[in-house]
C-alpha cells in the first residue's frame, strides 16, 4: 500500500517492517497449507460418499473444480516456498488475487451442484458446501490483511448474491421465505468478512507489536555488545598497573558511570628519571565523553613524548583537541610531572581541580583549585607555569575527578572538598592504595551505596615515610588549611570548575 511520505525511518523500524512483511508471508505459507488440507479432507469425504452410495457421485464439473481448487493451493504454496528460500517480498496484487479466486471457490462449489430441488427437498443454495464460505473467511484472518479478509467477505457475498439470481432465473423454486433466508446468508457472509477483518488487524498489531519489540531488542544487543568492545578498549587505554618509583607510593582508581566513562588517569615516563601523570575529566559522561577521552588520551601520549614542560604540554594539547571538541563540550585536565630526585611534583592545570597536598608530618591539608581554562574553550589560551610542590617524606598529592566531591545523597548534600580534606588528614598513613580504598568506602557509605550519576577518577602519590616504601609515620591531629590555591594566584575563587 502506498502513502504519503513522512519522516524516514530508523535502521531498527525498516528491519522491522521488512521482518513483519516477511511474517506475513509465513502465515501466508501456513494458511495455504491449511486450505489444502481442507481440500484433500473434502475430497476424501467425497470419495467416502461415492463409496457408500453410488447415486451421490460427483459431476464432472465438481470433479474438475476439486482438481483446480487442489493444484491452485499447491502452486501457491510453492511460490510461497521459493520465496521464502530466496528471502524474496512477494507483491500485494498476488494476495489480492488469491483472496477473490479463494472467495469464489464456495460459490463455484454451489453452481456445480445447481439443479432443481424436488418436492420438499432444499435447494442448492443451503446445501452444506454453504459452510465453505466461513471456511474461506477464517482463513483469510492468517493473511494478517484486514482489507484481504474485507475483501473475500464482499466477493463471497457477491458471488452467493449471484448464484441467488442465477437460480431463481434458472426456474428454480424459492419463495418469498426461502429467498428472505438466502439473503440473510448472503448478508451474513458479508459480516463475517468484517468481523474476520477486525480479528485480523488485532492480531496484526500484536504481532506487528512482538516483531518491533524483537528487533529493538536485538539493535540493543547489538549496541550492549559495542559498548563492550568499547569499554574493552577504553580500559586499555588505561595502564594496568601505577608506575614504580623508589621512594614513592602511587595507586590511582577509576570508575565510571556508565559503561564508558569520561574520566581519565594516564602516566609516562619522562627523561632524567622523571615521570609525568594526568587526570582529566569530559564534560558529561558516556559514550561520546568516552570517544573524546580516547582521543585526548592519544594526544597527550604524543605530546609528552616531545614535551616535558607541563604547561607547554597543556597549551599544545588545547590546540590539538579544538578540532574535536564542539557544542560545548570540554576537557579539565591535571597534569602532574614528578622529579623523585628532587623530591618535587609540578602540577598545571586546565581547569582542573580540586588538587589535595598532605604534609605528612604537620598532618596539614593544601586544598589547590584549577588554574586556567579547560581544553577546548579557548583556542589561544596559554597556560601559567606550573606550580612546584615540594613532597617531603609522609606527605601525599591527590588529584581527582569532581564525581568524588560532587557525589550527593539522597537530601541532595554532597560530598565536598571538605570531608575529603578531613579524611586524607585523618587516614593518611603512607600508604596509597590503602587509601584509595578508605576513600572509596567512606563515599559509598555517605551516599548511603546510591548509584553514583558522575565518573569516578582519583590518582595518589605519596611519598613514603623516612624515604623507604613500607614505613609507618605518627599520625598527629589532624588540620584542614584551605589558604593555599592555585586559582588565588590569578584572583580566582575556590577553584571550582566552570
Amino acid at each position: 500500500m502506498t502513502g504519503s511520505a513522512g519522516p524516514p525511518l530508523s535502521g531498527a523500524a525498516l528491519q522491522a517492517q521488512r521482518r513483519f512483511r516477511e511474517s506475513l508471508q509465513h502465515s501466508e505459507q501456513k494458511r495455504v497449507v491449511v486450505l489444502l488440507g481442507v481440500l484433500i479432507v473434502l475430497g476424501l469425504l467425497s470419495l467416502l460418499r461415492l463409496l457408500t452410495d453410488r447415486t451421490g457421485a460427483p459431476s464432472a464439473g465438481s470433479f474438475l473444480l476439486f482438481c483446480g481448487a487442489v493444484v491452485y493451493a499447491g502452486g501457491l504454496a510453492w511460490i510461497l516456498r521459493g520465496a521464502r528460500r530466496t528471502q524474496r517480498l512477494l507483491p500485494d496484487s498476488l494476495w489480492a488475487l488469491s483472496a477473490i479466486l479463494e472467495a469464489l471457490l464456495p460459490s463455484a462449489v454451489l453452481a456445480t451442484q445447481m439443479r432443481p430441488a424436488g418436492a420438499g427437498s432444499l435447494p442448492p443454495l443451503l446445501s452444506p458446501a454453504l459452510l465453505l464460505y466461513g471456511v474461506v473467511t477464517c482463513l483469510a484472518i492468517l493473511r494478517l490483511r484486514p482489507w484481504l479478509c474485507w475483501l473475500s467477505g464482499s466477493v463471497g457475498a457477491v458471488g452467493y448474491a449471484g448464484l441467488i439470481a442465477g437460480y431463481g432465473a434458472s426456474g428454480g423454486a424459492l419463495d418469498l421465505a426461502l429467498l428472505g433466508v438466502c439473503v440473510g446468508h448472503a448478508l451474513f457472509i458479508a459480516l463475517t468478512g468484517c468481523a474476520a477483518a477486525l480479528v485480523s488487524r488485532e492480531i496484526r498489531r500484536h504481532v506487528g507489536e512482538a516483531i518491533r519489540a524483537a528487533e529493538y531488542r536485538r539493535e540493543l544487543e547489538g549496541l550492549s555488545r559495542e559498548l563492550k568492545v568499547a569499554k574493552e578498549i577504553q580500559q586499555g587505554l588505561i595502564p594496568a598497573r601505577p608506575p614504580t618509583i623508589d621512594g614513592y607510593d602511587i595507586a590511582f582508581f577509576y570508575r565510571p558511570a556508565a559503561s564508558v566513562g569520561g574520566d581519565h588517569c594516564d602516566w609516562r615516563e619522562l627523561p632524567n628519571a622523571r615521570c609525568a601523570l594526568a587526570v582529566a575529566d569530559v564534560s558529561g559522561h558516556g559514550i561520546a565523553s568516552g570517544l573524546l577521552m580516547a582521543a585526548c588520551s592519544s594526544y597527550n601520549r604524543a605530546v609528552l613524548t616531545a614535551v616535558h614542560d607541563p604547561s607547554r604540554a597543556l597549551a599544545i594539547l588545547n590546540r590539538l583537541l579544538m578540532p574535536e571538541l564542539s557544542n560545548g563540550q570540554f576537557i579539565t585536565f591535571a597534569l602532574a610531572v614528578l622529579d623523585p630526585r628532587q623530591h618535587v611534583v609540578e602540577v598545571a592545570s586546565a581547569g582542573h581541580g580540586p588538587t589535595f597536598h598532605l604534609k605528612g608530618t604537620a598532618r596539614q591539608v593544601r586544598v589547590y583549585g584549577g588554574t586556567g581554562l579547560p581544553l577546548g574553550v579557548s583556542q589561544e589560551e596559554t597556560y601559567e607555569p606550573a606550580e612546584s610542590i615540594a613532597l617531603d617524606a609522609g606527605d601525599a598529592l591527590v588529584l581527582l575527578t569532581d564525581g568524588y566531591v560532587e557525589r550527593s545523597r539522597a537530601d541532595g548534600l554532597m560530598y565536598g572538598q571538605d570531608r575529603l580534606a578531613t579524611l586524607l588528614a585523618e587516614h593518611w598513613c603512607g600508604d596509597a592504595g590503602d587509601f584509595v580504598r578508605a576513600l572509596n568506602r567512606d563515599s559509598e557509605s555517605f551516599a548511603n551505596h546510591l548509584p553514583h550519576q558522575d565518573d569516578m577518577t582519583v590518582l595518589v602519590i605519596g611519598r613514603c615515610p623516612g624515604g623507604s616504601p613500607g614505613a609507618a609515620s605518627p599520625v598527629p591531629p589532624a588540620h584542614v588549611d584551605h589558604a593555599a590555591s592555585m586559582a588565588a594566584a590569578r584572583g580566582g575563587g575556590d577553584g571550582s570548575r566552570p
